[in-house]
């Protein structure tokens, strides 16, 4: 697993003055927001959209091809990108909502990017 540290966020601006707090917050704050939550899967999690879904986003972050196969055999009972989450924030507590948005814009989600910046009304 990679540091934190080491996941690539050259693709991410320098958030606006309202939003710096936003993504240095904790990965766990998306994890705790139901509805964005949600949002995020049903964008993601959908395999149609080549190299930029959830399976492409669990790679960048480090996981490795079983364990992302392994998530995807829950996917009727559990979200891929709920499970990658979870993994991360639990394998790396410092991981922020910024390195997120860096693979995100990576990948070119900006529809993802945009989901979460609606997370700012809860900063």
């Amino acid at each position: 697993m990679l540091p934190p540290q080491n996941v690539e966020t050259s693709g991410v601006k320098a958030p606006p003055a309202a939003h710096a707090g936003l993504w240095g917050a904790p990965l766990q704050r998306l994890l705790d927001n139901a509805d964005l939550l949600e949002e995020l899967i049903m964008l993601l999690d959908p395999e149609g959209k080549a190299g930029a879904g959830t399976r492409h986003l669990a790679a960048r972050y480090g996981l490795s091809a079983t364990w992302i196969d392994y998530a995807y055999s829950l996917r009727s009972t559990r979200s891929p990108l709920r499970a990658t989450l979870e993994t991360v924030a639990a394998r790396q507590p410092d991981a922020t909502l910024g390195q997120l948005a860096g693979l995100l814009a990576a990948m070119g989600r900006q529809d993802a990017l945009q989901v979460l910046e609606g997370m700012q009304a809860g900063v």
